[in-house]
């Protein structure tokens, strides 16, 4: 009887502490406008100067705010999962098991590349609930590249225009974008672009006909672009001061941007930074936020 009753006492007092730990764990606010990851989990950060970061200390990573909405999508080692504001988990997307997570500009669907999936996106509805296949395809009277090669392929990274009709698609080899339009069951190739770089990545909107993205021309910096996706003329927007990473964001007025960057100094410090384009200076966000692949997204 003593040894049952010992029993009953260790097991409730187990059960207590591990309630416990999981309450000083749980979120205890909402995220900010900026989130990111870092050596810390999941982060947020607001675009005020001197603002300080809040961390979730959980290991979610690749987050976006849904737009005009309250929930967040973002990678964990269990797969793709919807969080709320304060980062806990309302569910995980069924067979969310892609990468790279983006909501469409209406809020209504999420898309996510699979490597192994070849040249098709995983959308899921703004739920998480239903997931569909959609195929990436080449019109039969579409151009091919001066390489003659045919562009089908996995892809790194999605970035779609402020309509939700056009979609960019980082090639899988950082080469170049395939610009192309967004269906409802399809997604049709129209041109890839740019030409002349060494190195392309993420790539955000400014409008419906231009946009901005991370690369490199001639140079073994990389700095911001902006592409005319009509002519395919491209334009410098070099920060003063910063050798950026991989990864940009757009502010609400899409004029504003986050990138992840680092000064000309050696070694490299990966950090936050935010940019009025056409100003003469960077805000510096964060500080020893540790992690060089880190890629921010700002609530729209």
């Amino acid at each position: 009887m003593k040894t049952l009753l010992s029993k009953l006492i260790f097991s409730v007092l187990l059960f207590l502490l591990v309630s416990f730990e999981r309450s000083l764990a749980a979120p205890s606010q909402e995220l900010d406008s900026i989130l990111y990851s870092s050596w810390d989990g999941l982060c947020s950060i607001s675009d005020a100067p001197q603002s300080l970061p809040y961390c979730l200390k959980l290991p979610y990573k690749n987050a976006e705010w849904q737009p005009h909405g309250n929930q967040i999508v973002a990678e964990s080692p269990d797969g793709l999962l919807l969080l709320n504001r304060r980062g806990r988990v309302i569910r995980k997307l069924v067979s969310g098991d892609g990468i790279r997570p983006r909501w469409t500009p209406d809020g209504r669907y999420i898309y996510a590349i699979k490597y192994d999936q070849g040249s098709f996106l995983e959308r899921w509805d703004s739920t998480g609930k239903t997931k569909l296949a959609i195929p990436v395809h080449i019109p039969r009277d579409f151009k091919l590249p001066a390489s003659g090669k045919p562009p089908l392929q996995s892809f790194q990274m999605i970035s779609f225009s402020p309509s939700g009709a056009k979609v960019a698609l980082l090639s899988m080899d950082f080469k170049e974008l395939l610009i192309a339009d967004v269906g409802n069951s399809s997604i049709s190739v129209l041109t890839i672009m740019p030409a002349g770089f060494s190195y392309v990545s993420s790539s955000v909107w400014l409008d419906e006909e231009h946009l901005l993205f991370v690369g490199q021309k001639g140079s073994e910096r990389a700095d911001l672009w902006e592409l005319d996706v009509r002519s395919g003329t491209t334009k410098q927007n070099r920060i003063p001061g910063l050798w950026l990473r991989d990864f940009v964001t757009l502010a609400p007025d899409r004029r504003t941007v986050v990138v992840t960057a680092t000064k000309d100094t050696k070694p490299p410090s990966w950090n936050l930074w935010m940019y009025t384009l056409g100003g003469a200076t960077a805000i510096q966000l964060t500080r020893d936020q540790g992690a060089e692949d880190c890629e921010p997204s700002w609530r729209q």
